[in-house]
């Protein structure tokens, strides 16, 4: 059977290297359901039309009629060349990739305008990934380029070429699998376009900012978040939230993780939060899940409820004070209008609150005061 090497991260050294070995393919994690099956199926019809190649019938006539019918059927685009990268063989979809019919007698290792590579400069022939892998007799797997069209299109495509050997393991030729990515390629610009407008969102958002994996390492922190926490950026990101002790209380990290296990998202919820100093912060969070690069992440948005209700607090001492001192104390709107009166002016006036507010301070005027006595 193939090998298929499944990797739980982009550039896992583990993949990196499987590849390079010769694994037919590499699917991360989050696309296993959609590329497995497909992938084990490439594999093993390109390992069918290998053997059929394998049977040599003279100087360059090797190439069997079960294989020819075998190529021909092929959806996708396969060519066959042998050493000095003359084309022997190749099938309907590699034509109309390439957007012509090679010239057998004058082209080699492709046909197309020109080829480039994906710095955009044109490739030499040398340096295609199918004259590599006849150079080197090592499997090429997902090897870039662009094609550019006699019509002045141009094609992102991927590259899988293998040698094929004959009984005594010389190699005598290389088939190479070409896949259109072109569309690919265009759902991959489009999603950067909408990561950097998220990043930018996210970096410019009034509000403290933290993305994390689920159940895992802090990925991303925007500057409101930094000082929020009062740590540097460099100490948040790598690091889990339990390992900084941002959550003072355990019953409230429970209750946060338990949501997002639950619900997979968090409308908002308050708890106290820790800063570097030690100094602790009434907060409140909303949480929603959001696919960042295909990677599914945490968006953990944080509100400082600590001015507010410190804020609150001394309101509540004021209403107090204003309530139990012995001096009378009316206040008014710059209308004259009464807002509010404390116990010890209404003893003094024998007008309740209520009585009072909402109209005019020149009720307390009698008919011998002076105008300018209640303002």
């Amino acid at each position: 059977l193939p090998v298929v090497l499944i990797c739980g991260s982009i550039g896992e050294d583990a993949a990196v290297d499987a590849i390079r070995q010769g694994a037919g393919d590499c699917i991360h994690l989050t696309q296993l359901h959609r590329r497995l099956a497909q992938a084990v199926q490439r594999q093993l019809d390109q390992r069918a039309l290998r053997h059929a190649l394998h049977r040599p019938h003279g100087d360059n006539n090797w190439v069997a009629h079960s294989a020819e019918q075998s190529l021909a059927s092929f959806p996708v685009a396969i060519y066959v060349c042998d050493c000095e990268g003359r084309i022997l063989r190749y099938n309907r979809a590699a034509a109309a990739l390439w957007g012509r019919e090679p010239d057998l007698a004058a082209d080699r290792w492709a046909s197309a305008r020109s080829i480039l590579g994906t710095n955009g400069q044109p490739l030499r022939h040398e340096q295609l990934p199918v004259a590599v892998v006849a150079r080197t007799g090592l499997p090429i797997a997902g090897a870039e380029v662009v094609i550019e069209r006699d019509d002045g299109t141009t094609r992102h495509v991927e590259h899988h070429p293998r040698p094929l050997r004959d009984d005594a393991g010389n190699i005598t030729g290389v088939i190479d699998m070409l896949i259109d990515i072109t569309e690919r390629k265009r759902q991959e610009r489009r999603l950067l376009l909408s990561d950097e407008t998220s990043r930018n969102m996210f970096d410019n958002s009034p509000a403290p900012c933290m993305m994390n994996l689920p159940g895992k390492h802090i990925s991303s922190v925007n500057d409101r978040f930094v000082e929020l926490s009062g740590y540097r950026r460099a100490e948040l990101v790598g690091r889990t939230v339990d390992a900084l002790g941002l959550l003072v209380d355990d019953a409230e990290g429970r209750a946060v993780r338990a949501a997002l296990r639950r619900d997979g998202r968090i409308d908002t919820m308050e708890f106290n939060f820790r800063r570097k100093n030690g100094e602790v912060r009434r907060a409140m969070v909303s949480t929603t899940r959001v696919n960042i690069g295909g990677v599914e992440q945490y968006l953990h948005s944080f509100a400082d409820l600590t001015p507010q209700r410190e804020a609150l607090a001394q309101a509540r001492l004021a209403r107090q004070a204003f309530a139990s001192i012995s001096q009378g104390i009316l206040i008014s709107d710059a209308r004259r209008m009464t807002i509010s009166v404390n116990q010890a002016f209404e003893r003094m006036t024998g007008y309740s609150e209520a009585e009072l507010t909402g109209r005019s301070c020149a009720l307390l005027q009698g008919p011998d005061s002076s105008p300018a006595t209640v303002l």
